[in-house]
């Protein structure tokens, strides 16, 4: 119906652990003129990933991970974040890359003086774990 939201379910069985992009297509019903029939309109969601360890359960590395002061003015401390390394990927609320970088301790501080006031995405990328967290730019 109208306005509704769905879900979609991922199912399988895949023999190796990694980090995977997933493409969701969809196939709406679009109804132009009432009383006549509806019109397919396929679309499809880009921008997904799923991370895949063994036997299908993975353990995130990036779940003690905080974000201080939040809000922040200038400069945003990333704590937990292990000490395999990672990449550390600043987003706007639209989900545009703003910064990429690299970090191979538990700790990051990121300078953020120079964004805009506003929310915005912080996305941590490991060996099979992804997490993405919120926060505010004064």
């Amino acid at each position: 119906n109208g306005g509704a939201n769905g879900c979609a379910a991922i199912t399988g069985t895949c023999n190796t652990p990694g980090i995977y992009e997933i493409e969701v297509f969809v196939l709406g019903k679009v109804i132009v003129v009432p009383g006549f029939p509806a019109a397919d309109y396929p679309t499809s969601f880009r921008g997904y990933k799923i991370a895949v360890g063994y036997a299908g359960i993975e353990e995130n590395k990036f779940d003690n991970v905080q974000l201080f002061p939040n809000p922040v003015m200038n400069e945003l401390e990333i704590s937990g974040l292990g000490e395999n390394g990672c990449t550390v990927s600043i987003l706007n609320a639209s989900g545009k890359l703003i910064s990429r970088g690299t970090n191979n301790s538990t700790t990051k501080k990121v300078d953020v003086s120079t964004l805009e006031s506003g929310i915005y995405l912080v996305k941590l990328e490991g060996e099979n774990s992804v997490r993405t967290l919120k926060f505010i730019k004064q």
